[in-house]
């Protein structure tokens, strides 16, 4: 064999290996979760909007087990009334020590400059609640790398309307154990899980919603193939599906990397057991009748607006759509917060939750 010969065999050889190994990296670098630690997103939180309320709501941490036997971590804000007062509708924790699998009284009361370092304002276990009967919950679901803290901004929300607040760290996320992100499969799993804790610990009969954002929108979405029981559902900046957001981010470094998704969601089936094909939060609204409220900001880059819109298209159920003008990716609430709340809790109000 000449030497023209090998080299027009080596070449594209080498190409296509090339293009195989930047496809695993790829798939890796996708799957990844470099993870805020709770300071950082505390500090975060108290450096863009007032939380120094936290502590008032007498949160109590606990853990759920999911589907897997992988551990949740949660916490449960309380609902206050206008004076500060307990909420009608907040489950009173107050009377039993806790027996929770978790030991909150090994954590020092939660405190507006740090909670956490100081986690639990509460030795008690949300389980033991008796007056949580018929009372209003929310589940809080958070952004790809943030943790429960990054859904304060919407917690108060919720809390002011008589809603007690439940904010959990997505898998791979805050307290919990590291692993890599599936973008909304096994995360819907596990929020399925919490949605069965939460009627168990607190009742059947209690009002149950979701409010999510990003990454925890589309598990808030992604949830309803397994359960219909939540009472609504508060997507904010939400996707579809994973695909179209990483070709939209590979356009914007190269849009002749583009092509690479394809061989990418590949590996990541081969490696991970999951393909980026699979990740569809869209596919769980068919046969969907939980009502759902989208919000997205209208000069969201990162996750197109279109992503809202076409969920919104494809539920069976009722659903209301709202950009919110001038807001970036995952900052509608920051940028319009009287906006947001009126959307919020008019859609409540409209579906029957207030």
């Amino acid at each position: 064999m000449n030497m023209k010969k090998a080299a027009g065999i080596l070449i594209p050889c080498a190409l296509a290996g090339t293009f195989a190994v930047s496809s695993v990296k790829f798939a890796d670098y996708a799957v990844s979760i470099k993870p805020q630690t709770l300071e950082e997103a505390w500090n975060w939180q108290k450096d863009h909007y007032d939380v120094s309320w936290y502590k008032d709501t007498d949160p109590v941490e606990y853990t759920v087990e999911s589907y897997d036997g992988y551990t949740l971590h949660a916490v449960l804000m309380h609902a206050r009334g206008p004076a500060g007062e307990a909420s009608p509708s907040a489950p009173d924790l107050s009377a039993k020590a806790s027996a929770s699998d978790t030991d909150p009284s090994a954590k020092a009361s939660a405190s507006d400059t740090d909670p956490s370092a100081k986690a639990s304002a509460s030795d008690t276990d949300p389980s033991d609640s008796a007056s949580a009967s018929g009372g209003r919950f929310v589940i809080c679901s958070h952004g790809y790398t943030d943790n429960r803290y990054g859904t304060l901004k919407y917690a108060k929300i919720y809390l002011d309307l008589g809603y007690n607040v439940i904010a959990y760290d997505l898998r791979g996320h805050g307290e919990n154990e590291r692993t890599f992100c599936t973008y909304s499969i096994r995360e819907a799993k596990d929020l399925s899980c919490l949605i069965e804790d939460a009627y168990a610990r607190f009742g059947q009969d209690i009002t149950l919603g979701l409010h999510g954002e990003s990454l925890g929108a589309a598990t808030s979405v992604a949830v309803l193939k397994y359960t219909q029981k939540p009472a609504f559902v508060v997507a904010d900046c939400g996707f579809a599906d994973i695909m179209n957001v990483l070709k939209g981010g590979l356009k914007n470094m190269n849009p002749a990397l583009v092509p690479m998704v394809w061989p990418a969601s590949l590996a990541a089936k081969i490696k991970y057991g999951y393909s980026f094909t699979d990740m569809r939060p869209i596919d769980s609204l068919k046969d969907n009748h939980v009502p759902v409220l989208f919000i997205h900001g209208e000069d969201d880059t990162f996750i197109d607006p279109s992503n809202s819109r076409r969920m919104a298209g494809a539920s069976a159920g009722y659903t209301e759509f709202f950009l919110i003008p001038g807001a970036v990716h995952a900052k509608s609430v920051l940028t319009r917060p009287e906006m947001y709340t009126e959307y919020v809790t008019d859609f409540l109000q409209k579906v029957g939750s207030m």
